[in-house]
């Protein structure tokens, strides 16, 4: 979907982009030192990984067990006036 887009993106971005930066940041103070920024970025990156995480849903409140979920249905089935499930 889209967020597989976006992330694609980004991808394609950083393959064209980073040699350039890399190199300007090489010209400007050492290979070392641009390329000592590329992995401290990336420690940034996995430190800040778990901030933008999606949060998790808490799960929607019922029966946890599946035979108590299927004694659910049954008992809604058999319950007077209920409508028809259709085919069992």
């Amino acid at each position: 979907g889209p967020n597989l887009a976006m992330v694609t993106s980004c991808g394609y971005l950083g393959a064209l982009a980073g040699p350039a930066i890399i190199g300007g940041l090489a010209e400007l103070t050492s290979l070392p030192a641009a390329l000592g920024t590329v992995v401290v970025l990336s420690g940034l990156i996995v430190a800040l990984a778990n901030v933008v995480r999606p949060q998790r849903r808490p799960p929607a409140p019922g029966p946890a067990d599946p035979a108590e979920r299927a004694g659910a249905v049954a008992a809604e089935r058999a319950r007077p006036g209920a409508p028809d499930p259709g085919p069992r």
